[in-house]
């Protein structure tokens, strides 16, 4: 099972909704190493209240894959969310400006999310 990917995957989304431990949730990067489990990873830190740890995973899926934009997406969430207006307003143009391979309709939600974003923030 260890190199069955979609078992691995499967369980790592599982991991990331029900980890209770900062362990448990970093045996998500552990099994493997890619952008997608750094954004199960950062799923779960956030879920336990690790905001930094999940910040920091949500970074690293985005520098694994600049062309990806829902770790960037769940960044910006977090900003707006804690109020950081200016880190939001930030990554919302940094969304908007990612070049991606193939749009998705979550990418063109979050996309249309931080514009609404932005619209209802001008400063």
């Amino acid at each position: 099972m260890r190199y069955n990917e979609a078992f691995n995957l499967s369980y790592l989304a599982w991991l990331s909704q029900h980890a209770a431990t900062r362990e448990e949730a970093r045996e998500i990067a552990r099994i493997i190493p890619s952008s997608r489990t750094y954004i199960l990873l950062g799923q779960a830190y956030r879920r336990l209240g690790l905001r930094d740890s999940a910040k920091y995973a949500f970074q690293q899926a985005a520098r694994m894959v600049p062309a990806r934009v829902t770790p960037r997406y769940y960044l910006w969430e977090m900003y707006a969310r804690e109020g950081d207006h200016r880190s939001a307003r930030a990554m919302a143009h940094e969304i908007l400006a990612t070049r991606v391979k193939v749009e998705t309709t979550f990418t063109l939600r979050a996309k249309a999310n931080v514009k609404r974003y932005l619209d209802e923030t001008r400063e």
